[in-house]
């Protein structure tokens, strides 16, 4: 009886061979330093394969190359497979580029266990599974994805099959579907206009050569480290302010940080009368009962004066429903649509005026204003007052702390004048920041401009290959604004349609 190895993965799973018959053992755990290995040239295609166009680039470089690769463009992902180290090289810290393939299919490798087995590739036939870059990207090895499940059980040899729809998205928004597979070069910061490479067998050989003397050139040019040094400042300073904005209070921020002092200092008995106003609203009676037992060890209410708001409660519970409804119903019609309203939505107004606004409010007449939304606004204030005083009715027995509730406040207002205070401060700093960003931004416009595009453009007519030059159009800006990242050029873009 022999015990040999048979699947990988992150559980272990052998092949038992008893007189020539097969069963399989299945033993929990993993194989200390076992792991699916990809090759080194294909993990650098991947690190540069992306997915979401909006996320690329984590700082301003000299120029950008975006290789764009169709589905039937096997040829072109092969060249760049094997010219991955060289364009890392190439390129270093001053061009920055990304590779967008339809698909990309890379091997998995998986080392052997015992030498004195091999693998059985008769019984299997090549597998390939299909996953987004997205989420080959999420996982951190190849070795987790296939611990995820997300290949299965796999042999030496199986195939990955990355997909991205990057390619379609940018091909699209730059106008160059028809030019495909073709490489889009762009400035330090986006002009009106972008270059077009076609990547063909013809002028493929030519590329590197071109790019190495391209980056050369670009590098030499006097203003270029100014210019780079100048780009930095303001990604700093954009940072800073993004920084600032997170800090100030909004009115969301504000009035979580106040109820947070509402709910800390204000005594068990008046945060009761909290809780159950807030359940009468929707007229839900068993969330009174569960406030009140929430409270029974720190408020002190007497029997008889709980039973009583509950009862009333009860008694009240379906006007208060009613009316939870009808407000919400007219506050959404007031504020959410058009008027005059369009139908469905005018006669599912005028249903609910009928059926459930002149039940409330009687005296109001059979058919309601459809011509503008005053009406309809000035009948919810009339239920909201309706409603308050229902619920206040209810309540009312209970006891409650005037000295704390006037403290309460004291705390609240001089926390209001504190974030008032917080916010002026950062308004201040951030219009100092916003002021100097316009002045370096002026100063990138008016200073030289070691242009990438120039650099590769001769480099390429040297050549005699051609390449399109294309105009920046505005879905275009809306990729570049996105893609040139932490927001370095979203203030120069807003300066290109003045120039």
């Amino acid at each position: 009886m022999d015990l040999i190895p048979r699947y990988s993965g992150c559980v272990g799973r052998f092949i038992l061979r008893v007189s020539h018959r097969v069963s399989y053992l299945s033993i929990e755990g993993t194989f200390m330093g076992f792991g699916i290995k990809i090759k080194d040239e294909e993990l650098r295609i991947l690190d540069h394969l992306e997915y979401n166009p909006a996320v690329v680039f984590k700082q301003p470089y000299g120029g950008y190359l975006f290789f764009l690769v169709g589905g039937a463009d096997d040829e072109i992902l092969s060249w760049l497979l094997k010219k991955i180290v060289i364009l890392d090289s190439l390129t270093s810290k001053h061009v920055a580029y990304a590779i967008f393939a339809r698909n990309f299919k890379f091997k998995m490798h998986i080392p052997v266990m015992w030498d004195s087995y091999k693998w059985n590739r008769d019984i299997k036939s090549n597998k390939q599974t299909d996953l987004s870059i997205e989420e080959i990207k999420s996982f951190y090895s190849v070795t987790e994805l296939v611990k995820s499940g997300k290949c299965g059980w796999v042999f030496d040899g199986d195939e990955i099959n990355a997909i991205t729809y990057g390619t379609d998205e940018i091909a699209r928004s730059f106008g160059v579907m028809g030019d495909l597979p073709c490489m889009l070069i762009f400035d330090s910061i986006p002009k009106r206009n972008y270059e077009v490479f076609h990547l063909n067998q013809n002028n493929l050989q030519a590329l590197i050569p071109i790019l190495r003397r391209s980056i050369q050139s670009l590098v030499k040019r006097p203003t270029y480290i100014s210019h780079m040094q100048t780009i930095k400042i303001v990604t700093q300073l954009q940072l800073e302010r993004s920084r600032i904005q997170s800090l100030k209070y909004d009115e969301y921020d504000e009035e979580k940080e106040l109820s947070i002092i509402r709910e800390q200092y204000t005594k068990p008995i008046n945060r009761l009368r909290i809780k159950i106003r807030s359940a009468l609203k929707n007229g839900n009676v068993y969330k009174v009962i569960s406030a009140f037992s929430d409270y029974s060890n720190e408020s002190n209410i007497e029997t008889h004066i709980i039973n009583e708001v509950i009862e009333a409660s009860k008694i009240n519970k379906d006007i208060l429903s009613t009316l939870f409804r009808t407000i919400y119903r007219l506050q959404t019609y007031s504020t959410n649509y058009k008027w005059p309203l369009e139908e469905p939505w005018r006669s599912k107004y005028v249903n609910v005026y009928r059926k459930y606004v002149r039940t409330l409010q009687s005296d109001l007449s059979v058919n309601p204003d459809l011509a503008t939304p005053d009406q309809c606004i000035k009948i919810t204030e009339i239920l909201i007052s309706l409603q308050s005083k229902i619920i206040e009715k209810i309540i009312d027995p209970l006891p409650y702390d005037p000295t704390n509730e006037t403290t309460v406040q004291k705390l609240v207002d001089d926390k209001k004048v504190e974030i008032c205070k917080r916010n002026e401060e950062l308004n201040r700093r951030k219009l100092e920041i916003e002021s100097q960003l316009e002045n370096y931004i002026n100063q990138l416009y008016e200073q030289d401009q070691p242009s990438f595009i120039e650099c590769v453009t001769r480099e390429i007519k040297k050549e005699r290959i051609k390449s399109t030059t294309k105009k920046l159009h505005d879905s275009a800006i809306m990729y570049a604004d996105s893609w040139l990242n932490p927001e370095t050029i979203i203030d120069f873009l807003k300066v290109i349609m003045t120039r």
